[in-house]
């Protein structure tokens, strides 16, 4: 596994071991070993299942190390080109220094909402600024009659406990699941697939796989249908898009990190506008920046935070409520 055979050696990895990205011509030829070892041992030898092992472990031993999805395609192939509004600055300069934004235009324009609620309204995502920044939306409806005293509420949360509920695939369900976060009522649904052989791949990211979508409900109530094998598109019987699912590769522009999946889910507005006065509710949209600083020596590491609440009404008016502004953290522990 040493051998080289003329290859370079790529950046630090002689820190940290062998990686999926790059093998040197020893690693290369290993690899190929054990995928031949295991095929001789599968024909001579009976499976074994231990009472910790899932039904199938050969299945799940191959599954990791064969493309992600059955029908060929490559996680590239379902990667988007980063959206050029995500390539913003969430830092500006103040007397103190510089600190995150508390801006409530720029923290709209997150949402894609400028002067009013445009076209598109972003419910969902999670991603980088280009200096460096995390950026989370999330959303969830709430009874229109105690929309505002909950939108407050959010705003003042501890920005680590501030969330709104989502779903995850087993629990799209229908009602029951819904009603169990009440007062709130999620839509958007997280998957978490496994990503397999294509996973290094530099031109494809696992967010490909991952991407978020509305609940069965809320697509019930327009017939929603996904039009693309990665679930980018979901059209309306007519063939109108009415909602997009966008995941890209980002690559840190600030600091230490590596390749990482951008995500966004966004909505037409005038489909979110009915589904709200169908449901007799208001949407809650939480904003969170989040600026982390890794310890060093004997100093901790750090996290900073922007906060902000935005309500959206069935007639698409906005109440913005701001939150904490360039908050640093303050553990317990």
């Amino acid at each position: 596994m040493s051998d080289s055979g003329g290859r370079p050696a790529f950046g630090r990895r002689h820190i940290h071991g062998i990686t999926a990205e790059h093998h040197s011509y020893g690693e290369h030829l290993c690899w190929h070993a054990l995928h031949a070892v295991a095929g001789e041992h599968l024909a001579s030898y009976p499976v074994i299942r231990r009472p910790y092992d899932e039904d199938d472990p050969w299945g799940q031993w191959l599954g990791r190390r064969v493309l992600t999805r059955s029908d060929g395609l490559w996680l590239a192939d379902g990667t988007d080109l980063r959206p050029l509004e995500t390539r913003i600055n969430l830092r500006e300069i103040r007397d103190e220094g510089v600190v995150l934004t508390g801006d409530q235009q720029k923290l709209l324009s997150l949402l894609g909402i400028e002067n009013a609620v445009g076209e598109w309204l972003v419910v969902d995502g999670d991603w980088q600024s280009i200096d460096g920044i995390s950026a989370y939306v999330q959303s969830a409806l709430v009874p229109a009659k105690t929309s505002m005293k909950i939108a407050t509420q959010l705003a003042k949360e501890d920005p680590f406990q501030a969330f709104l509920p989502r779903l995850e695939p087993y629990d799209d369900d229908g009602h029951g699941s819904v009603r169990s976060h009440a007062p709130f009522m999620p839509w958007v649904v997280h998957s978490n697939t496994e990503a397999g052989l294509d996973e290094p791949d530099s031109l494809g990211v696992a967010g490909a796989m991952q991407r978020a979508r509305l609940s069965k409900t809320a697509n019930a109530f327009r017939s929603l249908n996904c039009g693309d094998p990665f679930g980018r598109v979901w059209t309306d019987p007519s063939g109108e898009v009415i909602v997009r699912s966008d995941a890209w590769c980002q690559h840190p522009e600030r600091g230490d990190g590596g390749r990482t999946s951008g995500t966004r889910l966004r909505c037409r507005s005038n489909f979110v506008g009915e589904f709200l006065a169908a449901n007799k509710a208001h949407l809650l949209l939480l904003i969170v920046l989040r600026r982390y600083e890794a310890g060093f020596g004997d100093r901790p590491s750090q996290f900073w935070h922007t906060t902000a609440v935005a309500q959206l009404t069935e007639s698409l008016d906005l109440v913005f409520h701001p939150g904490r502004t360039h908050e640093l953290h303050k553990s317990e522990f």
